[in-house]
């Protein structure tokens, strides 16, 4: 059996965690790195806010948010004398899972069961925080790739909540609350912009928006009541619409996640999905219909693989046609 081992380093962080009403008179139960126990860690952590940060010859860029990762989950369980984990993806699918431990200061993971392309932890990471009172979790992990003769060191910072004790909370993190009732239905996109850094790339939005052929989304409910989703991609060159889905759908406070399974070769099926990490929802009158309706944004960022120093937003529009 092939092992996979790798480690969350453990530093004490110069902040502390505020609940949702924001800061606290109150001390927090802060596991000092020295006495973190494994016990400590037992439950399940959920992702709610993930971002990555880049650093290049000493110079630090803007961090930007990560919502793919938001929803992935890590249970810690004792099982007789053995400390264990599985992690799993959105939809509960298990990515991985093995033993843990702690070993002067730090937790070591060896992963023994790998069962998709997902992964949470690959390399090494910090547990910057933990406040167990608050159910909430800090970590980050850091890696250096090398592009053009260029060192950029890469760190991808999580926030987690234990999803006993603290459900649903994202402390210091404005999030759209969505509820999926509000989104069954048929959603069109209708504009897009694309920013790199404050500046609207003309040719970037136009090739998001992607016209003359059409994008939609679907959400609905099946036989059995499960949330569904599908995207459908209508292409005017070849008059076909291209179907992605049914997917099952899960919601991660204002990420929209579609989740499914493809074939990687005969003996490995993985997990795969699709996302809308909604920004806003108003009120639309569509100038084509002249009908009321609802517009949702639904927002991405990311750094270009040549050249990770730029920061691109997209924002991208829909609205409600069916």
């Amino acid at each position: 059996m092939k092992y996979l081992i790798y480690i969350f380093f453990i530093a004490s962080f110069l902040f502390a965690f505020n609940s949702c009403g924001g800061g606290s008179d109150n001390p927090v139960d802060i596991i000092e790195p020295t006495v973190l126990d494994k016990d400590d860690l037992i439950g399940t952590w959920e992702i709610y806010h993930s971002r990555k940060d880049i650093v290049l010859n000493g110079l630090s860029y803007k961090g930007f948010r990560d919502p793919e990762m938001d929803g992935f989950r890590t249970k810690f369980y004792k099982e007789g004398e053995t400390y264990k984990f599985i992690d799993y993806n959105p939809i509960l699918a298990v990515v991985d899972q093995g033993t843990y431990d702690i070993d002067n200061g730090h937790i070591v993971f060896t992963v023994t069961q790998y069962s998709g392309r997902d992964t949470l932890y690959t390399t090494k990471q910090n547990v910057t925080n933990i406040v167990l009172e608050e159910g909430l979790l800090y970590v980050d992990y850091s890696y250096t790739i090398t592009i053009s003769g260029q060192n950029y060191q890469i760190s991808d910072v999580r926030r987690l909540r234990n999803i006993e004790t603290a459900p649903g909370v994202h402390p210091n993190v404005t999030k759209v609350d969505i509820n999926f009732d509000d989104y069954v239905g048929t959603w069109e996109l209708y504009d897009a912009d694309v920013f790199k850094g404050t500046q609207r790339n003309k040719g970037m939005s136009e090739a998001w928006l992607d016209k003359p052929n059409i994008t939609r989304f679907k959400f609905y409910y099946n036989d059995k009541g499960q949330k569904i989703g599908e995207k459908q991609v209508y292409r005017a060159a070849l008059d076909t619409t291209t179907v992605i889905g049914p997917s099952p759908v899960v919601i991660v406070d204002d990420v929209i996640h579609l989740l499914f399974r493809f074939q990687i070769n005969k003996e490995i099926i993985g997990n795969d999905g699709l996302f809308l990490w909604i920004g806003d929802r108003q009120p639309y009158t569509d100038p084509v219909t002249n009908l009321l309706t609802v517009k949702i944004q639904d927002k991405d960022e990311f750094r270009d693989q040549d050249k990770p120093t730029d920061l691109y937003e997209i924002k991208r529009y829909f609205k409600k046609v069916e």
